[in-house]
């Protein structure tokens, strides 16, 4: 039957798909919409990354952005990359994905109790009862991580971590592994530490 039919269904696809047209004056509200809707991000069309004069050039982190950090080694790359993954999540709900090629999923998720609530990384690290300092003494402690940590468990948002343990063998990730779960679980924005740590496509 296509065989047969075809020229006649080309002609009926392209009619149906010019037909119309798109009157800019009728439908002129659908802009208007859309402009309101601009108004309330505050011009912001991708994920936010929180930083104001970033974002107003950026207008945020669009879909197929592909944003590379780049610095020699103990620069803070990863401290960086993991705020910018921390704040879309947090402030508009996006669903984040963090492939942790060198460190292990502790060290990020004590990293994200640092940026979120500025407990002390290195008494989190090495297991300190004070994690804050003020002028007038100890600020907060044991306890108030402890409450931190109850309140974060109720997070509905996923923001999931994968590191070297998930691999078959505790290998290095590959693009086509990182791919699969990407698949998989559908994240609105995708952090790689370290794209140098990945190992190379095989056949």
């Amino acid at each position: 039957y296509i065989k047969d039919n075809i020229n006649l269904i080309l002609s009926e696809i392209n009619v149906l798909k010019h037909r119309e047209g798109y009157d800019i004056f009728k439908r002129a509200h659908e802009r208007a919409e859309l402009y309101l809707k601009k108004l309330d991000i505050e011009g912001i069309i991708g994920c936010i990354s929180n930083i104001k004069q970033l974002d107003q050039v950026t207008h945020g982190w669009l879909e197929n952005d592909f944003i590379s950090i780049t610095a020699r080694t103990q620069e803070g790359k990863s401290w960086i990359g993991e705020y910018l993954l921390l704040m879309p999540w947090l402030l508009q709900k996006k669903k984040a994905m963090l492939f942790s090629l060198e460190n292990t999923k502790e060290i990020v998720g004590y990293r994200a109790d640092t940026l979120l609530r500025h407990f002390s990384n290195d008494a989190l690290l090495s297991g300190k009862f004070v994690l804050s300092w003020e002028e007038k003494g100890p600020g907060m402690t044991k306890n108030d991580y402890l409450a931190y940590i109850e309140e974060a468990k109720n997070f509905d948002v996923p923001f999931l971590v994968f590191d070297r343990s998930d691999t078959p063998l505790e290998k290095p990730f590959t693009i086509e592994m990182i791919e699969e779960l990407i698949t998989f679980h559908e994240p609105d924005i995708v952090l790689i530490d370290q794209l140098s740590l990945l190992a190379p496509h095989k056949p």
